[in-house]
């Protein structure tokens, strides 16, 4: 499964690539995969779109479009997102192509089928990828140290506190068992230190799978 750091790394590859370029031909192989609007508004609504930026919230992505419209995307398990030439021979498992010009096309490829795309209008309310009910993001300045503390509170192995280890720390084992042994004993020093580790792992993650690209 893409964790953050790999959707950060999509993110960082593709913005600059497809940024200006016009939206041309959408080709859906899997109705299913888009889950808003129906699949012919969907395609309707998103030719002669313009790229405009590509933003991330948590693990979804988000194409920004220059008429203030934007894509959401989450790569669930197996999505994966994948510009290349209109000639390039297509993956097995790929279920929707955005033909852009310049001879370029984005293409979509998922084996289990569970990622989804949403088409949202400009100022329309997102009531459907569940984007809205994420927390603060991890790598922005305005996520403290205090901030998770205050969420975290004094719960022992709180259920946020299990999803912060299982996802923050899922490459770190040796820190992610240390915290569930001292959890009871934390002090503010001790979370500010592993608040530290884990912003700077996941920046360090992000920036190793975007060199690798």
């Amino acid at each position: 499964m893409p964790e953050l750091p790999e959707v950060e790394a999509v993110r960082r590859v593709i913005e600059p690539q497809i940024q200006g370029l016009a939206i041309e031909q959408i080709i859906v192989k899997r109705p299913e995969v888009v889950a808003h609007p129906a699949v012919n508004e969907f395609c309707c609504r998103l030719r002669g779109q313009i790229c405009d930026r590509v933003v991330r919230r948590g693990k979804f992505l988000v194409i920004m479009l220059k008429s203030g419209d934007r894509i959401i995307i989450h790569l669930r398990m197996t999505g994966c997102l994948l510009l290349t030439p209109t000639d390039y021979p297509e993956e097995k498992h790929t279920h929707i192509i955005l033909r852009l010009n310049s001879n370029k096309e984005l293409r979509f490829s998922d084996t289990r089928r569970f990622g989804r795309f949403w088409l949202l209008q400009k100022g329309e309310a997102d009531t459907y990828s569940g984007i809205e009910k994420l927390g603060k993001e991890p790598l922005a300045p305005d996520f403290t140290a205090e901030y998770l503390s205050a969420r975290l509170g004094k719960r022992k192995k709180s259920r946020l506190f299990r999803i912060v280890c299982h996802f923050l720390f899922k490459r770190m084992t040796c820190l992610r068992k240390s915290i569930w042994k001292q959890r009871d004993g934390i002090t503010e020093t001790h979370r500010f230190y592993r608040f530290t580790a884990m912003r700077e792992s996941l920046a360090r993650f992000a920036d190793q799978r975007f060199a690798a690209w």
